[in-house]
């Protein structure tokens, strides 16, 4: 099961998460093609910025706004900034601390914990955020983890018509596709969908299908 996913602009390149492995993968968004071109291999090994924090594996990641060498990582009740360089390398730049010490607009929704979060396509400092079978919008702070509750909370299959469609109640990750910002990999249990993101709306554009036949170097997750 594919637990975290972030597409590093840098790169442009993905990273998987699944328990304590990783691998950075090479996807076309246009046919689901994909190749390795690291791992899989322990977090341990690669992602210093983890190991400090002492994050043995990942729920959820999100870029900083405005800094594409940041990102957000998000494991059970805590949060970590880290840095990161190529072949997942880096380290902290603030934390690990509580979610709901840090993330305001989560406290206000209820969440203590995130499963996913996808930033709004055009609003570099909005994101989804996922946990459960809730979402909620919120609003980014540039290298600070403070944030605000545009809507939300609500219920994924009331506002996500691809989802409820796709029969996700409840999603593990979810991933913007390299080159469409406005549409996005989401992934529940052993399936994934891509969906379009409009305003208040969004589409399936194809799926649900199987990640382990459509994404053939996904089979160690």
């Amino acid at each position: 099961m594919v637990d975290a996913a972030y597409f590093d602009r840098n790169v442009q390149e993905y990273y998987f998460f699944s328990g304590y492995r990783f691998a950075q993968v090479d996807a076309n968004p246009h046919q689901i093609s994909d190749k390795i071109t690291l791992g899989p291999a322990k977090i341990a090994d690669h992602w210093q910025g983890l190991v400090q924090a002492k994050f043995g594996s990942v729920d959820a990641l999100l870029e900083v706004p405005g800094e594409a060498d940041r990102v957000w990582a998000f494991r059970g009740l805590d949060f970590v900034r880290i840095q990161v360089l190529p072949g997942g390398k880096g380290k902290v730049t603030y934390g690990p601390a509580k979610i709901t010490g840090d993330w305001p607009s989560l406290v206000k929704a209820g969440f203590a914990t995130v499963d996913a979060i996808l930033p709004v396509p055009g609003q570099p400092y909005e994101a989804y955020v996922f946990n459960q079978d809730r979402y909620a919008k919120i609003s980014l702070t540039p290298g600070a983890p403070n944030s605000g509750l545009l809507s939300g909370p609500a219920k994924i299959t009331d506002d996500w018509p691809s989802l409820a469609k796709a029969g996700f109640g409840t999603i593990n990750t979810a991933v913007v596709a390299k080159g469409i910002p406005e549409h996005a990999w989401v992934f529940s249990d052993n399936q994934y969908v891509r969906i379009k993101i409009k305003t208040g709306d969004s589409e399936i554009v194809f799926g649900p299908a199987s990640v382990q036949k459509h994404w053939p170097n996904l089979d160690w997750v």
